[in-house]
């Protein structure tokens, strides 16, 4: 359910779940890659804030959720992040592999790194032929190969 709250002509908007473990899981995996570096959460937030103001957030456009994956799958493609795999059985987030970020990220300025996801999106990503997917990490997926809907963004 979406909802809109005023308060001093002040708008804030929200979606709530209700008995839906999947959207508790994919906060859960969002947290997950905040916790590797502290400069996860103001790109999501940064792109998120761009795009709505370009309206490419709302009806008939990506949701929010998608821009943070985007952030994401940005980020593995340039090595920034790993890899996080959902454990079902154990109910666990697990790296890919031993995973250590490049030495080059670990002074690399906030800004450099929103210039290149806009590089990334605009000039590098084949949108015509491939979609996103952070379970795939750093591979863009053929959009041929993609069987289940549920995969693109996710």
């Amino acid at each position: 359910m979406n909802f809109s709250v005023s308060k001093n002509n002040d708008q804030t908007a929200f979606d709530l779940s209700l008995d839906n473990k999947s959207g508790l899981d994919s906060t859960h995996l969002l947290k997950k890659y905040m916790e590797i570096d502290t400069r996860v959460q103001p790109i999501m937030l940064i792109t998120k804030c761009w795009a709505k103001s370009r309206s490419f957030i709302g009806p008939n456009m990506l949701p929010s959720y998608a821009w943070n994956l985007m952030a994401v799958f940005y980020l593995q493609n340039v090595k920034f992040l790993p890899t996080i795999f959902y454990e079902g059985k154990t109910d666990t987030f697990k790296l890919s592999t031993n995973w250590t970020q490049p030495e080059m990220f670990q002074r690399t300025p906030l800004s450099v790194l929103l210039w290149g996801f806009f590089h990334f999106y605009v000039i590098k990503f084949n949108w015509k032929d491939h979609v996103i997917s952070t379970q795939a990490g750093n591979t863009p997926v053929a959009k041929a190969q993609v069987q289940n809907k549920n995969m693109l963004l996710a």
